[in-house]
């Protein structure tokens, strides 16, 4: 927020005389009064010198408050990082979830096939020895029953 004479547009009309003129540098507000009235009595310099005091103070807040401002959105921003870093290990580990879920069904179905050749394993030379009965499967579980002839 700079209000030099310099930034501000030039008119002939204005007088060359400003009774307060101040800059604003980058950190550190710079407040001077010029005046060219002889006539200015002690009260109202004080009172010109208090409003500027103030005016530093108002000025060094905001400077203050914009510090915290920066600090609370460079936070912000390193949180949004960790987020995502978060988000991307989740992705990672669904994924990996899925895998092992996929696996295990791999399992179950590979169990279930060893499991049914067993069977027929075992039933073969039961069904060998035994001429006089004839077996069937009696339900959809591939269960054998002997049924005497």
């Amino acid at each position: 927020m700079s209000a030099n004479k310099n930034d501000r547009p030039t008119d002939d009309a204005a007088p060359e005389n400003k009774e307060a003129e101040w800059t604003n540098t980058t950190r550190k507000t710079d407040w001077t009064t010029t005046s060219t009235n002889d006539v200015t009595s002690e009260a109202e310099y004080q009172f010109q010198k208090e409003v500027l005091k103030t005016l530093d103070k108002i000025v060094s807040e905001f400077d203050s408050l914009y510090d915290l401002v920066d600090t609370i959105d460079n936070r912000i921003d390193k949180l949004n990082e960790q987020i995502e870093t978060i988000e991307l290990k989740v992705d990672g580990n669904k994924k990996l979830l899925e895998g092992v879920d996929n696996d295990i069904e791999d399992v179950k179905h590979e169990v279930s096939r060893v499991l049914k050749y067993q069977r027929a394993a075992l039933i073969t030379p039961l069904l060998a020895a035994d001429t006089s009965a004839s077996w069937r499967r009696s339900n959809a579980n591939g269960a054998f029953t002997k049924q005497t002839i």
